[in-house]
């Protein structure tokens, strides 16, 4: 629930550091997006003017190799410029060689993706792991204050079911952990933390955020081109595929095919029963022909001539593009506008809620770090430190 990368619970940082960043993802249903257009219903990402890799294939490059991981022993020197303490509060001390335990697979967890961390990404992360875990501390007494605790048994189960989901597999995972002197139970103490501080974070802080409808006003005001959206169309097809360079011959039976095709659609058959049986477009299997929805000028010309000028559900006749032959149905069609107060403040009042939120609890934490006279011991991040993430 707290967004700021600076206050992050525990649990996402320390898996960033075991090199499972994807098993750190706490997503409940409710969870406000990071913006309100991106909380708003968006066009459906289907073929605009993809429709060819639809047909040909996207090609994506090839993920890097992996690479062979550093020993502990090579991991501890590339990690040697951590002081001992770490990080240190009234009552507590981080001490190097926890820090640099945690921070161990990160190595691992890049050899995988075929590289490895720079010195500078290291000392990064290193100071952004030594803060969280010592704002996780200062945080843990305050939920301790007010009588929450961990729950062992609900960090395990969302511990399986990340690992579960997650594509590195139990085996890898055991493997990585262990030879970084590791375990499961490491990661699921600091994910048990983690769970209490949103928790307390929830029952505690998210109440006491209120965000009425003057500052949901003011906010869409201030940013009405969020709000803008562009002329855009629906459409469902079903395709009869030619490859480049076919004779005529191969044309003329494809271009028949289509033909029957229609025919059948006129008589009453069903177009998504038919685009799944028939069409030589993926969408046709996935998705019964349906191409979502899309802005004008993303599909081929030929097409969209066609399409623009369909009522919604009627047919067009056989249409001729690069990619072979087209029955397509007509959609939605929406004009160019901007979408009303009404039909985003919903979208707004969760994204300001969580501004807010941020806002609180950084305020917090600097209150709490003043307090136990906190004091991360590693080098100052330059100001405009963006957090590492360690990605193909």
């Amino acid at each position: 629930m707290i967004t700021s990368r600076r206050i992050l619970p525990f649990g996402a940082a320390v898996l960033l550091a075991s090199g499972l960043a994807v098993l750190a993802a706490d997503k409940p249903a409710d969870k406000p997006a990071a913006t309100p257009e991106a909380a708003a219903p968006a066009p459906a990402a289907q073929p605009a003017a993809k429709m060819d890799q639809d047909v040909l294939g996207d090609m994506m490059p090839a993920a890097r190799p992996a690479i062979k991981p550093l020993t502990p022993a090579e991991a501890d020197a590339k990690l040697s410029f951590i002081p001992d303490p770490a990080a240190k509060s009234d009552g507590y001390v981080l001490a190097a060689a926890e820090l640099k335990k945690l921070l161990r697979p990160v190595f691992a967890m890049a050899a995988e993706q075929g590289r490895l961390p720079s010195d500078e990404e290291i000392r990064m992360l290193a100071r952004q792991t030594a803060q969280v875990l010592l704002d996780q501390h200062l945080l843990s007494a305050e939920c301790a204050k007010d009588g929450f605790k961990v729950d062992a048994d609900a960090a395990n189960k969302q511990f399986e079911t990340a690992v579960a989901s997650n594509p590195m597999g139990k085996e890898k995972l055991d493997e990585m952990l262990k030879a970084q002197g590791l375990t499961r139970d490491d990661i699921i103490q600091k994910m048990a933390t983690d769970i209490m501080i949103r928790n307390w974070v929830k029952e505690k802080i998210q109440p006491t955020i209120k965000v009425d409808d003057a500052a949901l006003k003011k906010f869409y005001e201030e940013n009405v081109a969020r709000f803008k959206s562009s002329e855009s169309f629906s459409a469902a097809h079903i395709l009869i595929k030619v490859d480049a360079g076919a004779d005529d011959a191969t044309k003329a039976k494809a271009k028949a095919a289509a033909e029957q095709i229609l025919a059948d659609l006129k008589k009453g058959g069903d177009f998504a029963a038919i685009a799944k049986e028939k069409s030589d477009c993926p969408s046709g299997k996935a998705a019964g022909g349906d191409l979502g929805t899309f802005e004008k000028g993303q599909m081929v010309p030929a097409f969209e001539d066609a399409m623009t000028k369909l009522k919604k559900d009627e047919l067009s006749g056989v249409v001729e593009t690069e990619f072979g032959f087209h029955i397509i149905k007509g959609g939605e069609h929406k004009v160019a506008g901007t979408r009303a107060f009404e039909e985003v403040k919903t979208f707004i009042q969760p994204y300001l809620e969580r501004r807010e939120l941020d806002t609180v609890m950084q305020a917090k934490i600097a209150d709490l770090r003043k307090t136990a006279h906190a004091e991360v011991c590693l080098p100052e991040l330059p100001a405009d430190a963006a957090p590492v993430e360690l990605k193909k």
